[in-house]
């Protein structure tokens, strides 16, 4: 399988057993997940996940469902749509399913599910941070983590999307568990679309630098792969059932020099890693330290005009015929 990269980075100015699908509460995510549910915990009045069978070490709070809504209309923006992969005729013809693993807030599953409402939408993911009363009636969602199997028999939806879920697993999880589930439960003839984000920025300086290194310190002991745009394409062709892989790039502005949005994304990625902050002791570095220091690498990157790079990755699965022929 090859790999096409699009023309230059674009930077753009502002019978098998199933699990019962959720009905979706319009009260705070906050309410649901409440301090004695042994499946968090909270520290420093941010709620984490307790789970063996995760590493996944961002809050699930509300605050954290604000961060996601910021993170999706950024990409929308600068993509200039909710996705890459050539799907939109087939979902205005309607009766089309649709899958978002990791869906989180769902903000793009819900967007999509509202332009498309003859189609059919579902969202998993391990903690409830989606809707759970009011929402659009094609869609469903499912607590589950997706380590242990997407609960789907083979060939279930024509589009399969996930994002930003480089914190979620390890190398081997991603190799031999997430990918080829994704691609199990693609019908043949259907579209995979997986995004992240390169995890270096642009021209950091020597403080971003470091602090970057910290962090990966901390995610790399947790088995979490650091170059995930450069295994993704190895990823998705060893699972051997893919036609030609699309790679679309958009570098994306960090900071005010980028505009308002570019400010709020600066905002967001200093968010998600400031949360970090109950890991730093390994470096001697006290929470308070770390936020301090988070706050001075958001200055030098804004400075620096720092970027991000993110990929969209995106393919057809091949047709029952074509599989048949390869065996």
């Amino acid at each position: 399988m090859g790999t096409h990269q699009s023309k230059g980075r674009k930077h753009h100015s502002p019978k098998e057993k199933r699990l019962p699908l959720n009905s979706v509460s319009t009260e705070s995510y906050a309410s649901r997940a409440t301090n004695v549910n042994p499946m968090y915990k909270v520290i420093d009045g941010r709620r984490y996940l307790v789970s063996n069978n995760a590493i996944y070490r961002l809050p699930i709070d509300d605050a954290e469902v604000d961060r996601l809504h910021l993170q999706h209309y950024t990409y929308r923006y600068y993509y200039g749509s909710n996705c890459s992969a050539p799907v939109e005729e087939m979902l205005k013809q309607g009766r089309a399913r649709v899958l978002d693993v990791g869906c989180g807030a769902a903000t793009w599953l819900l967007e999509m599910a509202t332009e498309y409402p003859t189609c059919f939408f579902t969202g998993i993911d391990i903690s409830p941070m989606f809707p759970t009363e009011i929402k659009p009636k094609n869609v469903h969602f499912i607590q589950r983590n997706a380590i242990d199997g997407l609960p789907f028999p083979d060939g279930t939806f024509d589009f399969v999307f996930m994002r930003m879920m480089y914190l979620s697993f390890t190398s081997d999880q991603w190799e031999n568990v997430i990918v080829r589930e994704l691609s199990r439960v693609l019908k043949p003839g259907g579209w995979l679309e997986l995004m992240e984000c390169d995890q270096s920025l642009s021209d950091m300086g020597p403080l971003t630098t470091d602090y970057a290194d910290k962090a990966s310190g901390i995610l790399e002991d947790l088995g979490i792969p650091m170059n995930l745009t450069e295994l993704m394409p190895d990823y998705i062709d060893t699972v051997g059932c893919f036609e030609e892989l699309t790679a679309e790039p958009r570098e994306i502005p960090i900071g005010t020099w980028g505009g308002n949005l570019s400010q709020m994304y600066l905002d967001n990625v200093a968010a998600a890693y400031q949360t970090l902050r109950t890991s730093v002791n390994r470096y001697n570095i006290s929470a308070e330290k770390w936020d301090e220091i988070t706050q001075e690498v958001k200055r030098e990157i804004n400075e620096r005009h720092c970027s991000v790079r993110s990929i969209r990755f995106y393919a057809q699965k091949r047709d029952t015929g074509k599989l048949m022929s390869l065996k």
